[in-house]
């Protein structure tokens, strides 16, 4: 066995984070959205370092208004822009060396035209896991 490190499940660590803040996050939506639903998923990155990971997280709001989802989106750009670079554990499971949000955008739901949808991206630098590879 090798041991290398790998990346950290930083979708894990996003969602508990927001469902610790009182948000209804969850990784994967059902067809039928229902308001104040909050989908988190990485888009992309890559390794920073050996040690580190570039991370891109998506984080989608549904609402039934456009100031609805809006504020909720707000509301979680608030509470990660909140996050300090000194509280690396803030994401729990991660080792988080960076949080930056960036600004919430509309963002039209074709599968709900009767819900509003708003979401943002996060750039995440954590720290990778080791990981045994044979």
């Amino acid at each position: 066995m090798n041991q290398i490190y790998g990346p950290a499940d930083v979708v894990a660590g996003v969602i508990q984070f927001l469902r610790g803040k009182g948000i209804n996050a969850r990784s994967k939506v059902p067809n039928d959205r229902a308001p104040g639903m909050v989908r988190v998923t990485r888009t992309g990155g890559s390794p920073k370092s050996f040690y580190e990971d570039d991370a891109q997280i998506l984080i989608e709001v549904w609402d039934s208004s456009h100031e609805q989802s809006f504020d909720l989106a707000r509301r979680i750009w608030g509470m990660i822009a909140l996050v300090s670079e000194d509280d690396q554990e803030a994401f729990p499971g991660l080792v988080t060396y960076r949080a930056v949000p960036n600004i919430p955008i509309q963002y039209p739901d074709e599968h709900a035209p009767e819900m509003d949808r708003h979401q943002l991206t996060v750039q995440m630098l954590v720290r990778m896991e080791p990981l045994e590879v044979t």
